[in-house]
C-alpha cells in the first residue's frame, strides 16, 4: 500500500463537523462558566448585605476599641 492509497482511506474516514454544532458545542462550557461566576459573586454579595463591607466593619471595631478606651 503506497502512501496515495493510504491517504485516500484516510479521506474517506474524516469526520466533517458542521459549524452549528461545533458552535452549539462551544456553548456548553461558556454557558458552565457563567453559572459558576454567578455563584461566586452572589456569595461576597450576600456577605456585604449581611455584615456590610470591609470599611464598615473595620469602621466598627475602631469606634469599639475607643469606647473601650474612654471608658476605662
Amino acid at each position: 500500500m503506497d502512501w496515495v492509497e493510504r491517504r485516500r482511506l484516510l479521506r474517506v474516514h474524516r469526520v466533517h463537523f458542521p459549524r452549528t454544532l461545533c458552535a452549539s458545542a462551544a456553548l456548553i462550557p461558556i454557558g458552565a462558566a457563567g453559572a459558576l461566576l454567578d455563584c461566586q459573586i452572589a456569595a461576597p454579595a450576600a456577605a456585604v448585605e449581611n455584615k456590610g463591607g470591609f470599611a464598615e466593619r473595620l469602621y466598627r471595631v475602631r469606634t469599639a476599641k475607643r469606647r473601650e478606651g474612654a471608658s476605662q
